[in-house]
């Protein structure tokens, strides 16, 4: 059995370069293979409400910007510093929260008035965000403009998954978590799971023998220190 771990990177394409650069920054050197369990399907709406926007999700950017070239500059609400950034650069004035759509509602209800709002979104919702702005009174919409399909892992991910060499997962989202969970063979490798959330940790729970973190907060940067020190627990044990 190889004693080193092998990383297994399990979102969409460009996401797994931009964390595996950053892990590499960080003197992770692992080997990695890159297996994405979801795919990012645009679904252009028609319309859009008026409102602040408010985007939980980085994927949403780029789809609603095809779709609605003309609103630059409208206010946008963002879930974390990544989705902002994005936002930034499609050309929105942004808000930036803590990591977590549920602290971002509440953030929407203490500094963002009325409304109305539009959380624009995929089809997979980790909190219903809309409903609880609904709840408080507040004017909000949720507009799809993506759809996650789902896929099965590579060949050689469910060789690896199947193997005696651990295996080291960062985990950022539920319906990742319920993909791989799904997928993954009964008699599996070692595995060292990161979990960006106690929510995406809860999905995880099922997995038997198998060691799971949770992120202390729902960044990349947290999610590098966490891979770093799964790595080393890995290797020690």
């Amino acid at each position: 059995m190889d004693p080193f771990p092998t990383l297994l990177l399990t979102r969409p394409a460009e996401a797994n370069a931009r964390f595996l650069a950053a892990l590499r920054a960080a003197g992770v050197t692992l080997s990695a293979l890159c297996s994405p369990l979801i795919e990012i399907e645009p679904l252009p709406p028609a319309n859009c409400p008026e409102g602040d926007l408010v985007f939980t999700s980085q994927q949403a950017v780029a789809p609603f910007a095809a779709a609605f070239p003309r609103m630059q500059g409208r206010r946008a609400w963002c879930v974390g510093a990544r989705t902002a950034e994005v936002a930034r650069q499609a050309g929105y004035a942004v808000r930036v929260g803590a990591g977590q759509a549920k602290a971002l509602e509440q953030q929407i209800l203490a500094e963002g008035g009325a409304g109305p709002f539009v959380h624009v979104c995929g089809d997979h919702l980790a909190h219903d965000l809309v409903g609880g702005l609904l709840a408080a009174g507040r004017q909000a919409f949720a507009l799809q403009v993506y759809r996650q399909v789902p896929q099965r892992p590579t060949r050689q991910a469910l060789a690896l998954l199947s193997g005696e060499t651990p295996v080291l997962v960062p985990v950022f989202s539920p319906r990742t978590a319920q993909i791989f969970t799904k997928y993954l063979p009964e008699n599996h490798a070692p595995l060292y799971l990161g979990a960006i959330s106690t929510t995406v940790a809860r999905q995880l729970a099922a997995v038997a023998n198998a060691h799971i973190e949770v992120s202390r907060e729902t960044s990349s940067a947290a999610m590098v220190e966490l891979l770093k020190r799964l790595a080393c627990r890995s290797v020690a044990t």
